[in-house]
């Protein structure tokens, strides 16, 4: 009777010592499962890659992630996304060289999280890696013959050189893109031959219309604080100009062009009285003004700034926030004043 007792004491902790493990291999298979589905950071990495050697020809466009173009030198290329975000993604059907006798026909799509479409929208939740297969084929023409050996026609197909589109934009950060979209010379947006060098200008005047930057994306492209530079065409290029917009004020195009690499940098005041004197010192070049903006035209560099306190009396006066510093040209900086009151003592 006492082994019999033993015995059941004995597998019934094996029971629970088995239950124990199970529960617990269990939980970590899940918590591996959550952690590789939704990372903690709560972002996702897609990298994106093609089997095409990247000196094949730079420039030409192989994938569209979004809506937006990737070229070929631009592979692999890799993008972060929120987890649980729905994007898309597609590969270009063929890839053409002119100068090359061989061309890259899409094949097939590898990854490691199931995308095996060469055009397709996915859900974002694991990172990811996708490759685009491309197989190597020759563009020689082809012969055909017709009737005798003596009547002989050939067929070919003609490949037009490739080209590239500008697209030459404004956007403002604060309202009324309308009126600053005329100070960018959007005309010179089109296609052009690799190579090709096409300038791209955005004006700015004092109030109105504030030039902050370009920003760019494509090969040959221009980003910086320039309001005044080439751009080389050797892919798809978007370009915009960024303003800011200081309102209260109005701004036509200037009668002659800025002076090249030369470019506004704007100071403006929150705090000040009405009339009260707003002083800044920028590049070693002293203004002052009744209003609320100051505009120095400068080259394209970094200068030091000096705000200057304004007194209104004796027992009251406003101190700038920030005072003093580096500032880059091209920048719009506000300054906040604070006012201050001095205790009276009889």
């Amino acid at each position: 009777m006492a082994v019999s007792k033993i015995a059941i004491v004995v597998v019934l902790a094996v029971i629970v010592i088995a239950g124990a493990f199970l529960v617990f291999r269990s939980f970590e298979n899940s918590s591996y499962s959550s952690n590789f589905r939704q990372p903690i950071s709560g972002k996702v990495y897609y990298t994106f890659s093609v089997t095409i050697p990247r000196n094949y020809s730079p420039g030409a466009i192989v994938l569209r992630v979004d809506g937006n173009p990737y070229s070929l030198s631009e592979m692999p290329d890799t993008f972060q996304f929120n987890v649980g975000t729905i994007h898309n993604y597609s590969y270009a059907p063929n890839v053409i060289n002119i100068a090359s006798p061989f061309s890259y026909t899409f094949s097939n799509v590898t990854s490691t999280c199931g995308l095996t479409l060469r055009s397709a929208s996915f859900n974002a939740l694991t990172n990811c890696t996708v490759t685009g297969a491309y197989v190597k084929t020759s563009r020689v023409t082809s012969t055909s013959t017709i009737g005798s050996t003596s009547s002989r026609s050939t067929t070919s197909t003609t490949i037009r050189p490739r080209e590239f589109y500008l697209s030459v934009s404004s956007n403002t950060i604060n309202g009324n893109t309308l009126e600053c979209q005329y100070l960018v010379n959007t005309n010179v947006s089109g296609y052009y031959s690799p190579g090709s060098n096409v300038p791209i200008i955005a004006y700015s005047r004092a109030g109105g219309c504030q030039f902050l930057n370009w920003t760019g994306r494509g090969i040959g492209s221009y980003t910086g604080f320039s309001n005044n530079t080439i751009v080389t065409v050797n892919s798809n290029i978007t370009e915009v100009a960024y303003y800011h917009y200081v309102f209260g004020t109005t701004t036509t195009a200037p009668t002659t062009t800025i002076p090249y690499n030369s470019i506004n940098t704007t100071f403006s005041e929150n705090g000040l009285p009405t009339n009260a004197l707003f002083k800044v010192k920028y590049d070693n070049n002293t203004k002052q003004t009744n209003g609320n903006v100051l505009t120095f035209l400068t080259v394209n560099s970094i200068f030091p700034f000096t705000v200057y306190n304004y007194t209104q009396s004796n027992t009251i006066k406003y101190v700038p926030v920030p005072a003093n510093g580096l500032l880059q040209a091209g920048w719009y900086l506000r300054i906040s004043f604070k006012r201050l009151v001095s205790n009276l003592t009889s």
